[in-house]
């Protein structure tokens, strides 16, 4: 999708990956501790960009309850792409694409899922979006996929996008709860 180019500049160098995404997590996990990322797809066009990481969370030590994000990438579809009330003008956005995502929380021994959301599908002409919430014994997985389709968005449409826009994001703020 449209995030590809600027993902394949910054994940291009190995030495620069950690880094790189470090910062890109550090917004949604300001304290994260990264022990493993690697990168797949930086420099080869035909292919996705993958990213997978491995790292430990120390914000919540000392805390009962600890609230897990369903992505580690922020989500701001309505100021990115609709950030106006109306429009008189058709909107064109620049390429179809998707994004991706499944997380791997490890709870440590004792904890216990207090809340978990339930499953979103969010299905337009626009493009869709799916989350899923799994537990497996001391695993939690989060599955979510995001996908616009169209590109050019009338002026009488550009209501309901923008409202589609504000669902994916308002599904994304759905959080798990663990009592530690």
């Amino acid at each position: 999708g449209e995030d590809a180019p600027g993902l394949r500049r910054e994940y291009e160098i190995a030495e620069r990956q950690r880094d790189a995404f470090r910062d890109h997590l550090a917004e949604i996990f300001p304290s994260v501790r990264l022990e493993d990322v690697h990168v797949e797809g930086a420099n080869d066009l035909e292919r996705d960009i993958t990213v997978s990481f491995r790292g430990t969370l120390d914000t919540f030590y000392g805390r009962k309850v600890l609230s897990l994000a369903a992505s580690w990438m922020p989500r701001s579809y309505v100021q990115t792409l609709a950030p106006l009330a109306t429009r008189t003008q058709p909107l064109f956005l620049p390429a179809p694409w998707t994004t991706e995502e499944e997380i791997h929380f490890a709870l440590p021994t004792g904890a216990a899922v207090e809340a978990m959301p339930g499953n979103t599908v969010l299905t337009t002409s626009f493009g869709s979006a799916t989350l899923r919430f799994e537990q497996h014994g001391r695993e939690i997985v989060i599955h979510t996929a995001v996908q616009f389709r169209q590109l050019h968005i009338s002026a009488a449409e550009y209501g309901a996008f923008r409202d589609f826009c504000d669902q994916v994001e308002r599904a994304f703020r759905a959080e798990v709860k663990v009592r530690l």
